[in-house]
């Protein structure tokens, strides 16, 4: 647990956050062993576990590119100046946003690993449980993503009627 902490503490997140994270990594890659084994009929491959923890690594090596951004724009000296502390408050704060996000991302794809693995395990029951957490924040980026692109075509649109008003 107190390296647990340590690793927290430099990537400036909660060590439940770690923990959650590694204990899901664990419960995929065993779920996704029992699935290839039992279901599949496969061998094990190395190769998947090394491609398994590689990926869980480079999450973790994105949320320390992340808190190092943070420290580097929080600890920059600013010598005469008004507008750099607001601007660097606002790198700062984008920067903490796609932390958590990146941090929310890592969790939902290790739900969504493990509902495939509890579909091709046959366990409709965990699949149930795993569909409340997931159906709602797929719904969630849809949504997102569908004002997103809205925001996007209508600024387009009254860009190309200026152009056509201009002309």
């Amino acid at each position: 647990m107190g390296l647990m902490n340590k690793i927290a503490l430099n990537l400036g997140v909660h060590v439940m956050f770690l923990f959650t994270y590694f204990l899901l990594v664990l419960f995929d890659v065993i779920s996704g062993i029992t699935a290839s084994r039992l279901v599949d009929k496969e061998p094990f491959l190395s190769s998947k576990f090394l491609k398994k923890a590689l990926l869980a690594g480079f999450s973790i090596f994105m949320l320390l590119i992340t808190e190092w951004m943070i420290i580097i724009f929080t600890n920059h000296e600013v010598h005469n100046s008004k507008l750099l502390p607001q601007m660097l408050n606002i790198i700062i704060l984008l920067t903490s946003i796609i932390k958590i996000i990146f941090m929310l991302m890592f969790i939902i794809y290790e739900l969504t690993s493990i509902r495939e693995n509890f579909i091709r395990l046959r366990l409709t029951e965990f699949v149930r449980v795993l569909d409340l957490l997931i159906v709602p924040l797929n719904k969630l980026d849809s949504y997102l993503n569908k004002k997103f692109d809205s925001v996007i075509e209508n600024d387009l649109n009254e860009k190309i009627n200026e152009e056509n008003t201009n002309v």
